[in-house]
């Protein structure tokens, strides 16, 4: 006969933020986001805060756009779980050379360690190698590099056909 028991673990990870962007010309704009981090495992929970920042500049080379933009994500403070959920009863061993006699547990608590959130840094660039009123062909790129791993890049190639038979609708693989 085996027995299964089942522990079941509540997680809860989630974040509130206000963002502020601003346009300052019709090329560059930039924005800022506050937020306020709650990470919670059964019964111990983690909080902080932490800021994004993030920037665009749209421009054109050839007579075609080509728009670049960067964020920092996840700047702020680290996070130490607390709570009960980290409270264990701990039943000592017996000195050595010494006969185990039945004791009470002791009361005990679990040490965290302090985590930073993962600060990323992105990066994406774009040119519209064609661009015309039906149809844009663009060539993306990006590159991530986060703290805690390591740096990663892509790219790929959009086409847009748009408005077809000036019905509004469009079609981009």
């Amino acid at each position: 006969e085996n027995i299964c028991l089942v522990h079941r673990t509540q997680l809860a990870e989630s974040f509130a933020g206000v963002t502020y962007a601003q346009n300052f010309s019709d090329r560059f704009s930039a924005g800022i986001t506050g937020k306020f981090i709650s990470d919670q495992i059964a019964d111990s929970k983690a909080q902080g805060m932490a800021v994004d920042f993030g920037a665009s500049f749209h421009a054109l080379i050839a007579e075609k756009p080509i728009r670049a933009s960067f964020v920092i994500a996840n700047l702020g403070s680290t996070l130490t779980h607390t709570g009960t959920g980290l409270d264990v009863n701990v039943e000592r061993p017996p000195p050595p050379g010494q006969t185990d006699v039945p004791q009470d547990p002791q009361p005990g608590r679990y040490q965290t360690v302090a985590f930073g959130l993962p600060v990323v840094f992105r990066i994406g660039l774009s040119y519209d190698f064609m661009s015309s009123a039906s149809n844009r062909l663009t060539l993306l790129g990006n590159f991530e590099q986060p703290n805690n791993s390591n740096p990663t890049a892509g790219g790929g190639l959009e086409y847009a056909l748009m408005d077809i038979g000036q019905s509004g609708f469009s079609v981009m693989a």
